[in-house]
């Protein structure tokens, strides 16, 4: 079961964007599940996990899907979606490590792609947020957000600081991924009336670069079948 992200410092605004990616912080999900659950007649299943925390009682619904591999072989992604008594969440584990320097999206059946970003990618948004000038790098809808919070469409620091996390907040790290809690909240209707999530992402090998190298060699794709996931969300028990 994938590991929820360690908690994600937001230095240029602490209280309301750090506040707000708490939900990706904590430990491990237990490995024993609760009593099973009645088997589905056909597709895969969402295997339930409950657990008491430190804040409060939570579950997870998780889920593993295995993908080609294109020297022959097969890897395998763990999906869980956590829920607690104040949101839900989703988290990715990989079986090996990615490349955080290649691109990695997610896609609700034929929808947009949306990217994730590394903390320093968050915690330099965060800054530029702060300081007042426009952030560096190459990511136009950093550029735009920006111009949203200094021409003072989205009011005050602390709601651009909420509107950041809500909309930036799909983090990536060197084995694992996670959806913030604010993200998850948009995310989720979505999901729940989808029949498919889709990853793309790079895999890091590990080894120097060739002199002709060719970067898709090391991209992966992995289909997430979503048509069960109402009906288990629905079947879990209250986190209260």
């Amino acid at each position: 079961m994938p590991r929820p992200l360690p908690h994600l410092l937001l230095p240029a605004l602490p209280m309301a964007a750090g506040a707000a990616l708490a939900c990706l912080a904590g430990g491990a999900l237990a490995a024993t599940p609760q009593q099973p659950q009645q088997k589905q007649a056909a597709g895969p299943e969402w295997q339930q996990v409950c657990q008491d925390g430190p804040r409060g009682r939570f579950c997870a619904l998780t889920l593993e899907e295995r993908f080609p591999e294109n020297r022959g072989g097969s890897g395998r992604v763990t999906v869980s979606v956590r829920r607690d008594a104040d949101c839900t969440s989703l988290h990715v584990g990989f079986d090996r490590a990615i490349d955080l320097a290649r691109p990695v999206t997610m896609q609700v059946d034929g929808g947009p792609a949306e990217g994730f970003y590394t903390g320093d990618e968050l915690n330099e948004l965060a800054r530029a947020v702060d300081s007042g000038e426009a952030p560096g790098g190459v990511r136009p809808e950093f550029a735009a957000f920006w111009r949203e919070v200094a021409a003072g469409s989205l009011g005050d620091a602390s709601a651009a600081a909420r509107e950041l996390v809500a909309r930036f907040a799909r983090v990536k790290n060197a084995d694992r991924l996670g959806v913030a809690c604010p993200v998850a909240d948009r995310l989720l209707p979505r999901l729940l009336a989808a029949r498919s999530l889709r990853l793309t992402f790079h895999v890091d090998t590990g080894r120097p670069l060739e002199v002709y190298h060719w970067p898709a060699l090391n991209r992966r794709e992995v289909t997430i079948p979503l048509e069960r996931l109402a009906a288990a969300l629905d079947a879990l028990p209250s986190a209260r």
